[in-house]
Order: structure tokens, then sequence, then C-alpha cells
């Protein structure tokens, strides 16, 4: 099985990794989730089979850029890719690894995510390059530290509907600061996430009161957005408008945290979470354990 929607992803836990699983779990329980398929550990190891490489190779991260995917793996990815486009002007890729699950590991920026990908060449190319990424030398010494086996982990990579964010960013269903479980933390900005998670922007931070939803809120210098653009993600710098007053309204705030503790309710425990907003309409693109807490 090369790939498999969204809507069944969470059921085959050991082909899709963990972001996979958890955009699925969640989708599955009526949460605002992009829909997707996912390209599962079943089309990776065909990869490997077809190049002659094996998952303990030395220098395996370089190797996949080159390697060749077979025809029957390309069709199916092809189809796949060719029906969300019907939906969604362009995708985001991302890596999906098992990794990410494991007790007090945190995997955050160790993976590769590309926006904006609208042709199959390109999302081919990304594909190489999501799985080159799980096998880094960085990652390699990182699993390592928390003794997982490379050989018991499943790897899928997601492609995902793009959501052309207005307003984008992260929240924590507890407070990761003072890990105070009672507050929510938002950071958000424009355009789309990314200039968060890759730390090239300083948002707008939210703390809202779980119970009385009372919200505290600072705001950051919002120096630059990144937009969807003909040649992939154009940065631009925001204007004295946009840096000048808060990112979401007080309303906006409160809809994310009661979401906010909606999945934290499913999962059972704090999340970290990553949205986006486009036409005043909230997307979960992402869903994690908070490892700090």
């Amino acid at each position: 099985m090369y790939t498999i929607p969204f809507k069944t992803a969470h059921q085959y836990d050991g082909l899709v990794g963990s972001k996979a699983k958890n955009l699925s779990y969640m989708l599955n329980h009526g949460l605002p989730v992009p829909d997707g398929f996912v390209i599962t550990m079943d089309a990776f190891n065909r990869c490997l089979e077809e190049n002659s490489l094996d998952i303990n190779e030395k220098r395996l991260d370089e190797k996949l850029h080159n390697i060749k995917i077979p025809e029957t793996v390309a069709k199916d990815i092809e189809h796949n890719f060719n029906e969300l486009l019907k939906s969604y002007h362009a995708a985001a890729v991302r890596s999906s690894s098992a990794a990410e699950d494991l007790e007090g590991a945190s995997f955050a920026g160790q993976y590769e995510t590309y926006l904006n990908i609208a042709a199959i060449s390109e999302l081919f190319e990304k594909l190489k390059a999501c799985w080159a990424s799980m096998f880094t030398e960085q990652v390699m010494k990182y699993l390592e530290t928390v003794a997982a086996d490379l050989k018991q982990l499943s790897m899928g990579v997601v492609v995902q509907g793009l959501v052309h964010s207005d307003i984008s960013g992260v929240m924590f269903s507890a407070n990761p600061i003072t890990q105070n479980q009672k507050e929510i933390m938002i950071n958000s900005s424009y355009g789309l996430g990314e200039a968060i998670v890759s730390g090239i922007v300083t948002p707008d931070q939210f703390i809202v009161n779980k119970e009385t939803m009372a919200i505290q809120k600072e705001k950051g210098l919002k120096e630059t957005k990144m937009i969807p653009s003909d040649e992939g993600i154009e940065t631009l710098q925001t204007t004295d408008a946009e840096q000048g007053q808060f990112s979401i309204t007080d309303r906006q705030a409160k809809n994310l945290a009661e979401l906010a503790i909606e999945v934290e309710k499913l999962y059972g425990h704090p999340v970290d979470i990553e949205f986006g907003i486009q036409d005043d309409k909230i997307y979960l693109l992402q869903a994690r354990p908070i490892t700090a807490i």
C-alpha cells in the first residue's frame, strides 16, 4: 500500500508515522484539518529495493536524493496528488516519522517541510528530500540518545492541501514556559506558519485562561511574512499597519483556545498545535505532545 488517504491513515500506524496519524485522528474526530494523503513506509521500502539500497546504508540521506521511484509507486502518488489538486491549489509536503511519538523525544525542526508544491515533478523531488531528512547525521545521533531502533520506526510523508493562511501560528494547550496547565499560549503572525516555526519573526503572544477565557497579550514585531507565490514561497516585509496591530482578534484567540482544549481532551495530555487561518476559518495543520511538560 503506497498511499493512504487521511481519512483512514490512523488505522495504519506502522506505515504512516506520527504526523500523519495525528492529522488523521483529528480529522476523524471532526476537527478542521485540511485533507490529504500519506506516502507510506511501503513506498519507501519499495524505492530502497528498486535502487538496491538498505536502511542501514552509509550516507543514505545523500543517496536518497538521487533514487529512481518505481513506476507503480509513482503512478499511485500522481493519481492521489491530482485528486488533491481538484480541491486545493497546492500542497504542503512533510516528513512523518514514528520517532516523533517517542516518550521524552523532541524532533521539532529535524525533519523537512515543503510548502506550495503544485507540480508532480516537484512533489517527487520533495518526497526524496523528506525521506533523506530522516537519515541525516543529526537525526541518527539523536535517535541514539533516545535509544530508538531505526528498523522499528514507521516513516511516511504527508501530502496535505495547502491553506493559504492570512495568519498562522503555534499554540500550546499548557503554558510551556511556566508549565501552568490552566493556561493556553498562542503565538501568531501573518502569512504561512514557517516564519514562526523557523524563528524568523517575533510573533504576537496571547495567554488565555482555560476557565475564564481571560486574555493577556503582548504585541510582537512580526517583521516579515511568508506567502505562496508562482516561484514557491516569497518572504515580504510586513507593513507598519500590520506591525502596529495584533495579528488575531480576541475572538479568534478564544476560538483557538477552545480548539486547543478540545484537542487536549482528545489526546489526554498537553499538545502543541500548528494552525492557519484563511478567510477567518481556522485550520489545524499539526499536533504533537508537549515534551517539556
